[in-house]
């Protein structure tokens, strides 16, 4: 094709400009000319003048004649396309669809549209490695239960590719390779080695799951007292839900609705928080119930025990053994006057002569009723017998608190599978090493205390070591205010304390 191209600054409106400025500077030397001319020479002159101007101005277009061709390229592009029939892609949703039925939607949008440019070749992989020629046979790829044996055909497979002279590759696969028998590296390094294009399309999309709405969690606690308040959560999952869907978290108590929560947004985990008011003394049975479009899909009801506030607690510390632990756990509520802890053994950890506190054998839950909570420290399973842990379990039931302590993983080994277990939070495991927990030398230290040899410089260190005993620290002096000694003080104090005074021994306080 050829067309004729010129340049001209301003393009058509400059070369116009151009040309009547050209007319207008030879009539303007026409009218100058001074000789008197025949009118063959004035012709002949404005002909020459033009002729000029003209050259000057074609100079300035620049006129030229371009030529233009073009050719088709008929050559067509072979393409392989690689589909992941594995178990993986197989797999169906709640709508009965797999990832395998996506790609058939996509090939057919993308890869049946006539173009005469490129060539597709299906073929399949799962545990071996299938063609799939023939128009449409990309359809007839079966569901399997197949492995993945993607990275070992990768490498397998693409220099074929190579020498059949394919352009192109498109693998179509979720990327998972459960088979082990080819490695990442091994892949990577046939893709880098071979010159035909590959294009990953990664068929990961998350597999429908079925419509639910749950009511996954409720934490609430199981007593409180009265003139409190208490909080009420509720922990609620909403699964492909339709769009125009209503839902509702509805709460009684006692068989009066107290509340009612709307639950917004699609596939979400929200958490709902009512507070209730505790005012009378006795149990309230409550009930959530979660409402789609108005129909009732899961219930659940528990029961709350509401006591009143005693002014004074009290706790058991029961001890399987002589423990120098009981003194930090009373020293914690030392400051605490509103906690009383009583101390007490199992039979036969103590001298009954003593003056130990006295045994309590749990024979009876009327021993129990008057402690808030019990202590159970390092006390093995041979100390509790079947009628005490059936009394723990009624107290438990009647609103009162355990605690379990030990530091010794054959005492808690010992518990597994008994019926104290259950009713505790934990699991005990029955697979504790039993052996003795102290190296050889402090071994052979025990044996010699125990033999009744001649004292070791092991057994002085102990009589010296201050933690070993308790001592009462000493009381500083001090001498009273004047709030302190207008009180009852008995005379024969007052005295000290004056002379205490006198003395300069201590500071005022």
């Amino acid at each position: 094709m050829n067309n004729i191209l010129w340049d001209f600054p301003g393009g058509a409106p400059g070369v116009f400009s151009a040309v009547i400025v050209l007319a207008g500077a030879t009539i303007f030397f026409y009218l100058r000319t001074v000789r008197t001319l025949s009118l063959a020479q004035r012709i002949l002159l404005i002909a020459l003048r033009t002729g000029v101007l003209l050259l000057i101005l074609g100079a300035l277009i620049n006129p030229r004649r371009e030529t233009i061709r073009s050719h088709q390229e008929r050559c067509r592009h072979k393409i392989a396309v690689w589909i992941d029939r594995s178990g993986s892609m197989s797999t169906p949703g709640f709508w009965k669809r797999s990832r395998l039925d996506d790609v058939r939607d996509f090939c057919e949008k993308n890869f049946l549209a006539k173009d005469p440019a490129r060539e597709y070749h299906f073929f399949s992989f799962g545990e071996t490695f299938r063609r799939a020629d023939g128009p449409g046979a990309w359809r007839e790829i079966a569901k399997t239960t197949e492995k993945t044996d993607f990275f070992a055909l990768l490498a397998e497979e693409i220099p074929k590719l190579q020498q059949e002279q394919f352009s192109g590759l498109i693998v179509m696969t979720d990327g998972i390779d459960t088979t082990g028998r080819g490695s990442f590296d091994e892949a990577r390094s046939a893709l880098a080695a071979t010159s035909v294009g590959v294009v990953f399309v990664p068929m990961t999309a998350e597999l429908a799951a079925a419509p639910a709405l749950e009511l996954v969690k409720i934490e609430s606690p199981v007593f409180a007292y009265t003139r409190t308040e208490i909080a009420l959560n509720f922990m609620i999952r909403k699964t492909n839900l339709p769009k125009n869907s209503t839902t509702m978290l509805r709460l009684w108590a006692d068989g009066r609705k107290i509340a009612e929560h709307s639950i917004p947004g699609g596939n979400t985990l929200r958490t709902v928080q009512e507070r209730f008011a505790v005012e009378q003394v006795g149990m309230t049975t409550f009930q959530a119930e979660l409402l789609l479009d108005g129909k009732i899909v899961a219930s659940e009801r528990w029961t709350l025990q509401k006591k009143t506030r005693k002014e004074e607690s009290r706790i058991l510390l029961y001890n399987g053994a002589l423990e120098y632990g009981n003194r930090f756990l009373r020293n914690v509520f030392r400051d605490t006057p509103k906690i009383v802890i009583d101390l007490a053994f199992a039979p036969g950890i103590v001298n009954s002569k003593g003056k130990h506190e006295e045994n309590i054998s749990f024979d009876s839950t009327e021993e129990l009723k008057k402690y808030d909570a019990v202590v159970l420290f390092n006390v093995n399973r041979a100390q509790m017998s079947t009628p005490m842990q059936q009394n723990l379990r009624q107290y438990l039931s009647d609103g009162g608190g355990l605690l379990f302590i030990t530091g010794n993983p054959a005492i808690a080994g010992d518990y597994a599978h008994s019926a104290l277990e259950k009713l505790l939070p934990v699991v005990f495991s029955d697979s504790i090493e039993t052996d003795r927990r102290y190296d050889a030398r402090t071994s052979g230290i025990v044996r010699l205390i125990t033999s009744g040899h001649r004292p070791t410089n092991f057994d002085y260190d102990l009589q010296r070591n201050s933690e070993m005993r308790y001592k009462a620290h000493p009381l500083q002096p001090f001498v009273l205010t004047e709030t302190g000694r207008a009180s009852d003080l008995p005379p024969q104090r007052r005295r000290r304390q004056a002379a205490l005074r006198q003395n300069g021994n201590c500071a005022e306080v």
